[in-house]
């Protein structure tokens, strides 16, 4: 009688293949030195790309080609990883591709592949700016015996490793990465490197994400080493990525993740009690950074979450039924949008939370630190072109409507009893916090200015 091992709702292993996986976790991070001597680590070159691809094709059946790994390869030279035997074989390779957001969240929802991105869908790594990178091609030679191929990986990932430091020296600035795989070996690897599940598995299908703030995976020990180098190198440059949180230095602001909702719940039940305690709006929370992750962002004092905020960009139809009074946790997913270029969006505030500690004086410094980041978080929209038209949100307290009106944001009526609607506009409002957002914008939109022709008549 065959074993099987999974959720019941969706693919079953056998336990053959979890056998796999403990032998694909050891070839993942094997650490021997047979096979090492006949394989170097090198940055991949656009000669390495047929070898790359044919690799790719003896593991998977179908792959990106070699010409297109070349056209991801000139967009940006960097990530891009091989083993090389010294007879010039590939045999093991893996790359780190910066990709558009909204190419992200296809190539995860199985709406598209790898072989399906081009070079435009890449964002080159820029000092300070945030990337965020799926993770792709991580292969070794099949032909090859068990113990050789987890030496070719594991001179792959020191490789790796060292290279990842190399970037943190130049700035570049790593939020989140991703992977998906099928097989028992590639799933091993992602929840061995400590990656979270992104969503619920669909026909054996995996999808995996790591939180590089939050990991302690050897891979990103250097990185975070040299990413904090050049923050200290740096100090005009206020990277929003808290690559290190040494907490001793202070507070800590990021972006959440789903490990962080948790935390965030138990935030809003300390404000909010009992309605902080309610199981649909806890959901909720979850369901709403899955769908749009850069909605969230939490501050913390000495790993302590003590301030969160949720701004979330809807469409128009949603927008206002929430001025009419319809609360934040009620839309559902297809009313949410994305924070990309291309149309103004509007955005509404859910919750702006703060730790109810006894010190007035403390809560205050959570709340305004919280706001102070959130302010270069929005300088980073306006370098990309989002544009941010108006944001809503709702005094259901005093104090919340204290704030709200001390912030410039007008009032618009109280739809609801008890629910104070209030608006700001984001080019006009006299806010201090929002001027070097408006100022990226407007160099954003300069730059999209078809250069004038000079009159060369003569």
């Amino acid at each position: 009688m065959a074993a099987y091992y999974g959720n019941p709702k969706h693919k079953f292993y056998k336990l053959s293949e979890v056998q796999a996986i403990v032998d694909a976790d050891k070839a993942f991070f094997g650490s021997g030195e047979k096979g090492e001597a006949d394989a170097v680590f090198a940055l991949a070159t656009p000669d390495d790309m047929d070898g790359v691809y044919q690799l790719a094709i003896r593991l998977f059946g179908r792959a990106a080609s070699a010409d297109q790994r070349r056209s991801w390869l000139a967009r940006e030279p960097r990530g891009h990883y091989v083993v090389r035997r010294l007879d010039g074989r590939i045999v093991a390779s893996l790359y780190l591709l910066p990709i558009r957001q909204e190419r992200i969240l296809a190539y995860m929802r199985d709406e598209i592949r790898a072989r399906d991105l081009i070079a435009e869908d890449i964002e080159p790594y820029a000092p300070g700016q945030i990337s965020e990178c799926i993770i792709g091609s991580i292969a070794s030679d099949p032909d090859a015996d068990r113990d050789t191929r987890a030496n070719y990986v594991a001179v792959l990932l020191r490789g790796v490793q060292a290279d990842l430091e190399r970037l943190g020296r130049e700035g570049v600035a790593i939020s989140r990465v991703y992977a998906w795989s099928e097989t028992p070996e590639g799933i091993a690897m992602c929840l061995r490197l400590g990656m979270e599940q992104w969503a619920i598995p669909q026909d054996g299908r995996m999808t995996f994400y790591l939180d590089i703030a939050s990991s302690d995976v050897f891979v990103l020990q250097g990185y975070k080493r040299g990413f904090a180098e050049w923050q200290r190198e740096h100090p005009d440059v206020q990277s929003l990525v808290p690559i290190t949180t040494n907490l001793e230095e202070g507070l800590v602001f990021r972006k959440a993740t789903a490990r962080d909702i948790a935390m965030e719940n138990y935030l809003a039940y300390l404000n909010y009690w009992p309605g902080g305690a309610n199981p649909e709006i806890r959901a909720a929370r979850r369901a709403f950074l899955t769908y749009n992750p850069n909605s969230t962002y939490h501050l913390y004092d000495r790993g302590n979450l003590v301030a969160s905020i949720n701004i979330v960009p809807l469409k128009p139809e949603a927008i206002e039924e929430f001025i009419q009074g319809k609360r934040g946790w009620l839309f559902g997913p297809d009313q949410i949008e994305q924070f990309q270029s291309g149309h103004p969006l509007r955005c509404i505030i859910i919750d702006f939370l703060s730790a109810p500690v006894p010190s007035t004086a403390h809560r205050t410094t959570y709340a305004m630190q919280l706001l102070m980041h959130l302010s270069l978080q929005l300088k980073e929209w306006g370098k990309q072109g989002i544009e941010i038209v108006s944001i809503y949100a709702c005094g259901s307290t005093d104090l919340g409507r204290s704030i709200l009106r001390n912030a410039e944001f007008e009032e618009l009526g109280e739809p609801v009893s008890g629910r104070v609607m209030f608006e700001l506009d984001v080019q006009s409002s006299p806010l201090k916090l929002l001027q070097p957002y408006r100022e990226a914008l407007a160099q954003w939109r300069a730059r999209q200015q078809p250069a004038s022709i000079a009159d060369t008549s003569v």
